[in-house]
């Protein structure tokens, strides 16, 4: 229901606002897993859901009585929605561009083992993801929201396939040939990468 000229506008702003305190959170528990420690940490995340006990009930009250679709219904208006094209493209393209992403434990454990990152400098790889993660949500919102979600994924996907290329650089010393340590050139490659999409 937002005017045409500020569509997106809304979702932008919730993500910049989950990317900034993720943000903020990261920095903080690396400073404070390397100040006190990983036991303190998790005892205080989970003492953390205790503050939900705190808000008051009565501001989760249901409405009772209330008319409710059938399962048909419901059904029905969830094909009507789906079966837009404005809807299952995009669905599409997020759902298939998410399958095909192999960001996973593995690449960090290559770091930790192989490269011999330090705990601190793979957080600091996580810190400059996620501080980057926000600028890129902030410029999408400033600067890119007037572009075709065409043209957003076809450079998306264009930074991504160049920065993934990048690792396997990293995996076969090439950056040490070009005299470029392997933590700055990871550093940049993990950025960018996320930075890219």
């Amino acid at each position: 229901l937002e005017p045409p000229g500020t569509q997106g506008s809304l979702q932008s702003t919730c993500y910049a606002f989950r990317f900034f305190f993720l943000m903020v959170g990261v920095i903080a528990s690396t400073f404070l897993y390397e100040a006190v420690g990983a036991r303190r940490i998790f005892a205080f995340l989970g003492l953390c859901p205790l503050v939900i006990i705190a808000v008051p009930w009565w501001y989760l009250e249901e409405e009772r009585d209330v008319a409710v679709s059938t399962v048909k219904e419901q059904c029905a208006v969830i094909w009507s929605t789906v079966s837009n094209r404005s809807v299952f493209q995009p669905m599409a393209f997020v759902y298939l561009f998410n399958v095909f992403q192999l960001g996973n434990a593995a690449w960090t454990q290559y770091m930790y083992t192989v490269l011999k990152f330090s705990t601190f400098q793979i957080n600091g790889i996580l810190i400059a993801s996620e501080v980057l993660l926000f600028v890129g949500v902030m410029s999408y919102k400033e600067f890119m929201r007037d572009w075709s979600w065409r043209s957003v994924y076809v450079l998306c996907i264009s930074l991504n396939a160049v920065f993934s290329g990048l690792q396997i650089m990293l995996i076969y010393g090439v950056n040490r040939k070009l005299g470029i340590p392997d933590f700055m050139f990871a550093l940049g490659d993990e950025v960018e990468q996320l930075f890219g999409c």
